[in-house]
């Protein structure tokens, strides 16, 4: 969902990502670092890890980053 989401608003062009991607991030962070309490416990097992959300964060901060190459 996440993915499909950032595809979306990473279509709005330049002026408009930099509103749309930075909730996407932290969103993505809050949600990894639920995941890696869940699997500190080690109850229950999870479909996503919290590396692979880490990773998405990276991946959409680079998308950001490469949008204003110059700030």
């Amino acid at each position: 969902m996440y993915v499909a989401a950032r595809k979306h608003f990473g279509q709005g062009g330049t002026r408009r990502i930099k509103h749309t991607l930075v909730p996407l991030v932290f969103r993505s962070l809050q949600l990894a670092l639920s995941i890696k309490a869940i699997e500190r416990k080690g109850d229950e097992e999870v479909q996503v890890t919290s590396k692979k959300m880490f990773g998405f964060a990276l991946e959409t901060i680079k998308g950001l980053a490469s949008s204003e190459p110059n700030r």
